[in-house]
């Protein structure tokens, strides 16, 4: 006689994978020239598998828009619910009466919490993050029609300089349709110097472009920086104007 021998397989449950998305990727301060509510955006965090549990997901935030400045803390934990797929992050901007221009907002995923000294001291969860959907941005704009912006970020309003120092210059630049690739950089009416990016690959539309110029032989006095640029749609841009001071005389040679 022979043994019979049975074999068992023993299925493993996939795990439960989790991505997050921008599913109202604009949220507006004000209206303006429209006259209805603001928009708001949504961040939507969402899972497969089942749902019998309540599910938590770490999220950290990060982009040109700063918290509190210009939007609530928003949670570093949030909690897909027991029953339910999916869970939503809104995002109400401040009403700042500032005009910053397009900023943006960027929230990332993880099953484990970030790296703090000291720790958290919080556990890791039990699935896997969908490395096409780990993050999601959200664009924030101070009305309601802005599509493309230009600010410039570098130097402060008021800043002073000693004349005959290299200034350094900087501007962001975005374009929801597309991306700005050039800026020129103005003293007044009078230009001083462009930032040229030529890309190999196009950034994604929305994607920051920082642009950067070092100006030499800024003439002492006050001076009125301004960037312009043209938008993906042909619009001229005109940024924020910042005034700077280049004090005493500049050296000679």
């Amino acid at each position: 006689s022979s043994d019979n021998a049975m074999l068992y397989v023993l299925s493993v449950p996939p795990r439960t994978v989790v991505r997050i998305e921008a599913t109202r990727p604009i949220a507006e301060e004000d209206s303006l020239p429209f006259d209805r509510f603001p928009f708001i955006g949504v961040f939507t965090i969402s899972r497969t598998g089942p749902t019998n549990a309540a599910l938590p997901v770490f999220v950290q935030y990060a982009g040109t828009a700063s918290p509190e400045a210009d939007y609530p803390l928003l949670p570093g934990r949030v909690t897909i619910p027991a029953g339910e797929a999916s869970t939503e992050i809104r995002v109400v901007p401040n009403q700042d009466g500032m005009a910053e221009g397009l900023e943006t907002l960027v929230a990332r995923i993880s099953n484990c919490p970030p790296p703090t000294d000291p720790p958290m001291g919080m556990p890791c969860y039990a699935f896997d993050v969908d490395p096409a959907h780990a993050s999601a941005t959200v664009f924030l704009r101070d009305d309601g029609v802005t599509v493309a912006s230009l600010v410039l970020t570098h130097p402060s309003e008021g800043a002073t300089f000693p004349a005959g120092q290299t200034i350094v210059i900087e501007a962001v630049a975005i374009a929801l349709d597309g991306y700005i690739d050039r800026v020129e950089f103005w003293d007044g009416d009078r230009p001083v110097g462009f930032s040229q990016i030529d890309f190999i690959v196009a950034p994604e539309p929305g994607t920051p472009i920082h642009h950067h110029f070092e100006w030499r032989g800024a003439l002492p006095g006050t001076r009125m920086l301004t960037a312009r640029a043209a938008s993906p749609s042909g619009v001229l841009l005109v940024s924020n104007p910042v005034s700077l001071t280049v004090a005493g005389e500049p050296p000679r040679n």
